[in-house]
């Protein structure tokens, strides 16, 4: 499988897609470099390169550096691997620990390991070259790296899969997933590195980008029916602030614009002419026969013409207790 890992540059959506147009099927994101001294620059670019990848159908995989074990403790390692990752840490299911700092040790990439796989990744793959493996690690042939396979760096420009000359550490050719064949090569102006992977790594699934949930269509009939509770809610809450408002309390007393000062004349017009029996109202401290006109739905006018008898000369003289017809 045609594969590159990348740590710093920051690709455009078209530049991922051209590679997979290439063949490339693998993409392995620098999520870790075992430090802060170029940390910043690694969060800057491995969430979106990730996402991007992924978009443009290769499988995503990560590799992070194992530290000396005097440097962070793993706790903050594994902070800062999640944080660089961001929100592409959940569709991250392979990663390899890379041994390529002096001092390094088995019990270190070994809890780097366990951390990574207890957050539920996979993590049986190490990452190193055989000139780091003999000149640091004293070309250790304990059989606990076993619990790796070896992804090898071996800068010959050919794409097999193979060692330089004879094989190191406890590794033999079956524990190889893959080689990096040629360090840092631009492509369209940027750096990678060049891999090919046997295809038993890395085995997590390409996941599909999210797409956005269609609506179902609306049939007409569900539509009219909710135009209908719609206006049916309207409705009860139009009714409910007339029950509210009839419920306020009365004004105080006031003129019924007999004299021009308030109130407006035939502001609801005449009252209708029904057949049903008289009404009568009884008036109340506060009352005006503009209020009284405007509760029946006419007006102080024709309120007072029917009641001049009762009220007398002026009509802004209406007393508490006073029964008026509604005509």
């Amino acid at each position: 499988m045609k594969g590159l890992d990348i740590s710093f540059s920051k690709p455009s959506q078209q530049w991922w897609m051209d590679r997979r147009v290439e063949g490339f099927e693998v993409m392995v994101q620098n999520l870790w470099t075992g430090g802060f001294a170029s940390n910043e620059g690694i969060k800057a670019v491995a969430a979106t390169n990730l996402k991007r990848a992924r978009a443009a159908g290769l499988t995503i995989a990560a590799y992070v550096n194992a530290s000396p074990p005097d440097w962070w403790s793993i706790k903050i390692q594994m902070d800062n691997i999640k944080a660089n990752a961001g929100a592409e840490w959940s569709n991250l299911v392979d990663f390899a620990v890379a041994v390529e700092i002096p001092r390094t040790n088995l019990v270190r990439v070994t809890e780097l390991s366990d951390a990574l796989e207890s957050e539920g990744k996979t993590a049986d793959v190490l990452y190193t070259a055989r000139w780091f493996w003999s000149g640091y690690m004293g070309n250790s042939l304990d059989p606990r790296w076993l619990r790796w396979d070896l992804w090898s760096a071996h800068y010959d420009w050919n794409p097999d899969i193979d060692f330089p000359s004879s094989s190191y550490g406890p590794w033999v050719l079956a524990d190889l997933v893959g080689e990096q064949y040629a360090g840092t090569t631009v492509i369209e102006e940027q750096s990678i590195d060049l891999n090919n992977f046997t295809g038993d790594w890395p085995t997590g699934v390409k996941l599909p980008m999210p797409e956005e949930p269609e609506e179902p269509p609306v049939e007409e009939d569900e539509l009219m029916g909710k135009i209908l509770d719609l206006a049916t809610a309207f409705g009860k809450a139009i009714e409910a602030e007339v029950a509210k408002a009839i419920k306020l309390p009365l004004p105080i007393k006031g003129d019924t614009g007999a004299t021009g000062k308030t109130g407006a004349t035939g502001a609801t017009g005449p009252a209708g002419t029904g057949t049903t029996a008289q009404r009568t109202y009884t008036v109340k401290s506060g009352d005006t026969l503009g209020i009284i006109a405007g509760r029946f739905g006419t007006t102080w006018q024709v309120l007072y013409e029917a009641n001049k008898a009762i009220i007398g000369a002026d009509p802004d003289l209406i007393q508490p207790g006073m029964v008026l017809v509604i005509p």
